[in-house]
């Protein structure tokens, strides 16, 4: 108990600008005092406590709802901090937008008696605690004799284990896992590839190991072969140890993708991708979650995320609206087909255009362009110069969202006596949003707004592209982190080879199918009708939708992109095999849709509604 801290918290609202004349040091001293006061009322203080203080102001940009927390220092400095922790945040700033103090908070840290050892301004740091600043001399490094040695169940075998005393153990002493530490009121297990040291004031400091472990804890007892049930064999070198796992997770030299060989994918290697890149799609989908504000994608949870390689082909998705995930590839080909030579790191684009692979007009996609940036992103041995194009993408990271209104004839944009696309609302195609990492509002919102049917909540439209820009930032953050870990050809490689791993597993699919033909009728007598023709011999399908009715001049249209998306998905659920919906499961797979008909309007004319 002597070592808790007591702390002191006061917070005030202040809800002004950030400027020049703004006072913030008076509020802050007030606050500082009234900690001070509280504190010095406990009945624990006395010349061996320490008393530090931190300071945060939190700041937001004037007409938005979250703030930011940076320390307090000079105007220019709490800026740079704001800017900078929000363009990791959001992915963008706003360069006209004034910056408001919503409130400010001091808390008072009282530390509790500590040793001489302990140097409370670097309370994380294990290496200050094991070797302190005001040391003279380094720690002494030997190893304990163990009082005893007992089986340990570890990694699925019994292994011999060294027990120490922890009473025994002297400054210095670091003992490697496996290994038992016991004292009077517990037991201390260290794992293989952990280790621990003693400091100078008696604490056991764990830390990851940088040695193999010891000889008694055999790398041969704890192989996890392959082949269930059967014992290892010496002879096989495709063995998982305990040790390979840890680093598999922590270090960017795994030996798992540090030299992998990338023509050929490794079966362990391409599940960990397939989940790795599905993982990335769903920390978008809770980024985007967590900052929308309306009911549409916050509650009703209308809303997609993906990310493509860098041919703008679907590698995965999170488990969000299929027909969105279908449709979004071609949004992203749209947008480099149109602007690719404008592409540059820290832009993003949106589009609901249905011609260009939008669903309704109400989805509207944002597409981040994944670069690669100058902080050593490509290791591992990576040649960027051989590997990709320096000005273009590496790939693409994208979200679509159910926005509540976009204009149109009536609230909601989806009027059931359209004729036109115009009658549903406001048409976006790969429009700049953000430029450089600046957020171009101002032209937003002016869409938004000069329009025949314009938008009827501007604002909500803004802070849901906000969300989705967010969400993308998330992306972009989450593909970088993992280029910077298995290697820019590696990530590559496995991209392409999740994909070819989904068109084998439709190819096997389709090789239990059958030539079929279905038509349906509509309530006003036209019909869709599909005609699926199997080639056995290279286990492909054909889906050929001549027959269909022409374009209709109502509501029950439907872009090739949403007819794509549903074909895709249907496909997808014949499989049985735990596999990411990806362009691959679209390859063997041959789709005619003839221009002009219902599945496939023209632009002019009749609108066109998911």
């Amino acid at each position: 108990m002597g070592l808790a801290e007591v702390r002191s918290l006061r917070e005030i609202s202040i809800e002004a600008e950030l400027s020049e004349a703004l006072d913030l040091a008076t509020p802050i001293a007030e606050l500082k005092q009234a900690t001070e006061l509280e504190l010095e009322l406990k009945p624990m203080q006395d010349d061996r406590l320490r008393l530090s203080f931190l300071c945060k102001v939190q700041l937001k940009y004037r007409g938005t709802d979250t703030a930011i927390a940076v320390d307090f220092a000079d105007r220019v400095a709490m800026v740079a901090q704001f800017e900078q922790l929000h363009r990791q945040r959001y992915g963008f700033i706003y360069r006209d937008t004034a910056l408001m103090v919503e409130a400010i908070a001091i808390e008072a840290i009282c530390l509790g008696e500590v040793s001489e050892a302990f140097d409370p301004a670097c309370v994380d740091s294990a290496a200050l605690l094991i070797e302190p600043q005001d040391s003279s001399s380094p720690l002494p490094n030997h190893r304990p004799t163990p009082i005893a040695t007992v089986p340990m169940y570890v990694g699925g075998h019994w292994i011999d284990t060294p027990v120490f005393q922890r009473e025994s153990l002297q400054a210095g002493d670091r003992i490697t896992g496996a290994a038992i530490v016991i004292e009077s009121t517990g037991t201390n297990v260290i794992e293989p590839g952990w280790s621990a040291i003693v400091t100078r004031s008696g604490d056991l400091i764990l830390e990851k190991s940088l040695e193999k472990p010891s000889e008694t804890t055999s790398e041969k007892a704890l192989e996890i072969t392959i082949n269930s049930g059967l014992e290892p064999d010496p002879d096989q070198d495709f063995t998982f140890n305990s040790t390979i796992q840890n680093n598999l997770q922590t270090s960017p030299i795994s030996p798992l993708v540090s030299t992998p060989e990338t023509s050929k994918p490794d079966p362990v290697r391409l599940e960990i991708f397939n989940n790795l890149f599905r993982a990335i799609a769903e920390q978008m989908g809770i980024t985007l979650q967590n900052t929308s504000t309306s009911v549409n994608i916050k509650e009703r949870l209308d809303f997609s995320c993906a990310i493509f390689d860098r041919n703008a082909e679907l590698v995965a998705n999170a488990p969000h609206i299929p027909v969105h995930l279908g449709s979004m590839s071609e949004s992203v080909q749209a947008l480099v087909h149109d602007r690719g030579s404008e592409l540059r790191s820290g832009d993003v684009y949106l589009s609901n255009n249905p011609y260009n692979g939008g669903t309704h007009l109400p989805d509207i996609t944002v597409i981040t362009p994944v670069f690669a940036e100058d902080s050593g992103e490509l290791r591992n041995g990576d040649n960027f110069s051989q590997c990709h194009e320096p000005q273009t993408p590496l790939f693409y990271v994208a979200s679509r969202g159910h926005h509540a209104d976009i204009g149109g004839i009536t609230p909601g944009s989806m009027p059931p006596n359209s004729r036109t696309i115009d009658d549903e609302g406001i048409l976006f195609d790969n429009l700049p949003l953000v430029k450089q990492g600046e957020f171009l509002e101002a032209e937003i919102r002016d869409r938004l707004t000069q329009s025949d049917h314009p938008a009827r909540n501007p604002d909500r439209n803004i802070a849901d592209l906000r969300a989705q820009i967010a969400a993308n930032t998330r992306g972009v953050r989450e593909l970088r982190s993992m280029v910077n870990t298995y290697g820019l050809a590696t990530v590559c490689a496995y991209m392409q080879h999740v994909q070819d791993n989904a068109e084998a597993a439709v190819r096997q699919a389709i090789a239990s199918l059958t030539d079929g033909t279905a038509c349906v009728e509509l309530d006003s007598g036209d019909r869709i009708q599909v005609k699926i023709t199997v080639n056995q011999r290279d286990r492909s399908a054909m889906i050929d939708f001549s027959g269909t009715s022409a374009q209709l001049a109502s509501n029950f249209n439907a872009p090739a992109a949403v007819c794509k998306a549903a074909v895709l998905y249907v496909f997808r659920t014949l499989v049985d095999d735990d596999i990411p919906l990806n362009a691959g499961c679209l390859k063997p797979l041959s789709i005619v849709i003839p221009p002009g008909f219902t599945a496939q309007p023209h632009p002019t004319g009749c609108r066109r509604r998911r």
